[in-house]
């Protein structure tokens, strides 16, 4: 039987995970980021993309995180 990963998966095997680390050591994006790595967002908004997300509220429903916003509407993950 021949096994395949969803069409996600072989998308996101297209991006190498090393190479991703090796620009975001370069570009230091990571260099005030607490409790989660770049690569996370990055696959969350990859999904997003590819589900044709319209709103906020789709992506959070997306993501399994609820969100919630300051009053100048900057998104914020909330405490679980």
């Amino acid at each position: 039987m021949i096994r395949t990963g969803s069409l996600f998966s072989q998308i996101l095997s297209l991006f190498q995970r090393p190479d991703f680390a090796r620009h975001v050591r370069e570009l230091k994006t990571e260099h005030r980021a607490r409790g989660f790595s770049s690569w996370e967002p990055f696959v969350a908004m990859l999904f997003c993309q590819l589900a044709q997300a319209r709103s906020r509220r789709e992506i959070s429903v997306y993501t399994f995180k609820p969100i919630a916003y300051s009053e100048r509407g900057q998104c914020q993950v909330a405490p679980v």
